[in-house]
């Protein structure tokens, strides 16, 4: 069972150390660069501008339902970024109402470990957001591996 205070912890670095790191020196790894991403019919309808009683459009394919709720995968455009990446301001432009897994990036809790995406850019270098990560996870006895796309895990202890 995932330890409670370790959420907590991870929510609150997100809040306030990752989305200001996110905002002046992301190069937007978690919006570009994925294949599809997975959306509920609201986050699809405000993105693509549908009014709510037109049909879902048919560039998504259904995924299924997920604690009650039917997810559809929404392919990315020709530079695989998510629709909903506002290239001006650089932010999502359903941020109220961002999909699931945009909201879990770049981590993912496990019962004794936090993976940290390699494609997130705290990821690839020393810098203070990921330091205050790596304490987070000493603090609450847990591992931090960067999870890397092949499956292949770094312990960040060891390196840092």
């Amino acid at each position: 069972m995932i330890n409670q205070k370790i959420i907590t912890n991870i929510e609150e670095w997100k809040n306030k150390d990752l989305s200001q790191f996110c905002l002046k020196e992301c190069v937007n790894s978690c919006c570009i660069g994925w294949k599809q991403i997975q959306m509920n019919k609201s986050q699809l309808k405000e993105i693509y501008g549908i009014p709510k009683n037109k049909p879902i459009p048919l560039m998504t394919t259904y995924f299924g339902i997920r604690n009650g709720e039917e997810l559809y995968n929404v392919e990315t455009d020709k530079q695989m970024r998510c629709k909903g990446y506002d290239t001006k301001t650089k932010l999502c432009k359903i941020q109220h109402n961002k999909p699931q897994e945009c909201k879990n990036f770049p981590i993912k809790i496990e019962e004794d470990s936090i993976l940290l995406y390699d494609s997130c850019t705290i990821s690839r270098t020393k810098n203070f957001v990921l330091g205050k990560l790596i304490g987070i996870a000493k603090l609450n006895n847990y591992n931090l591996y960067i999870n890397f796309e092949s499956g292949k895990r770094t312990c960040l202890h060891q390196r840092y």
